[in-house]
């Protein structure tokens, strides 16, 4: 899916009043903005269920709203290719493949926030990914006692957080599913503009 309304840096936004967006194949933002909303901007707060199932890169925002019912699911990685300037994703229960790779998938900060008390298990984030690789990264269940699972991999893989000297904030109980998981925000990669550079060793 190619996002090709208006000049670089326009908003697209799709919408719908509480029922559910499929988006079946790799999308590309083409350097602008996309919000899916399946609130219809609030008026239908239980909103809808929100699936990406191939990759999302495009050096645009993406804004991804589920509700407080609407689970938010992205299967393929996400900035892989050419890295988004901001991910930001609300909803029910969110499950996020990976972000980034050996660069960063993100110039601007990732933020996925769970609803909280809504659905059978009170709002959760699924890592199903092993490589979350960005800017700033707030991983939000909706309260300490709901659930970050670590599900990227068999047993025993190694799921990496890495920001390059940006904050890492997990908000909820953290169940490593018999998995590995690395937090490191001393990446030497920076983000500028669409290009990454590697930071030189200090001398």
């Amino acid at each position: 899916m190619q996002v090709a309304g208006g000049a670089a840096a326009a908003l697209t936004t799709i919408t719908t009043s509480g029922d559910t967006v499929t988006v079946t194949g790799a999308v590309d933002l083409n350097a602008r903005n996309l919000t899916v909303d399946s609130t219809a901007a609030g008026g239908s707060a239980a909103g809808a269920a929100i699936s990406f199932n191939q990759t999302i890169d495009g050096a645009g925002a993406l804004t991804l709203t589920g509700g407080t019912l609407g689970d938010v699911t992205i299967t393929g990685a996400t900035g892989n290719g050419t890295a988004l300037t901001g991910l930001t994703i609300t909803g029910n229960d969110i499950s996020l493949g990976n972000i980034g790779g050996a660069a960063a998938g993100g110039s601007g900060a990732t933020s996925v926030t769970a609803a909280d008390g809504a659905g059978p298990d009170a709002g959760s984030i699924t890592l199903t990914g092993t490589t979350y690789n960005q800017n700033q990264l707030s991983l939000n269940a909706g309260a300490a006692t709901n659930a970050v699972q670590v599900a990227g991999g068999a047993a025993a893989a190694l799921t990496t957080i890495t920001t390059s000297a940006d904050t890492v904030t997990v908000t909820g109980a953290v169940d490593l599913n018999a998995r590995g998981l690395t937090v490191d925000s001393t990446s030497r990669w920076r983000q500028r503009g669409g290009r990454q550079d590697q930071l030189q060793p200090d001398h």
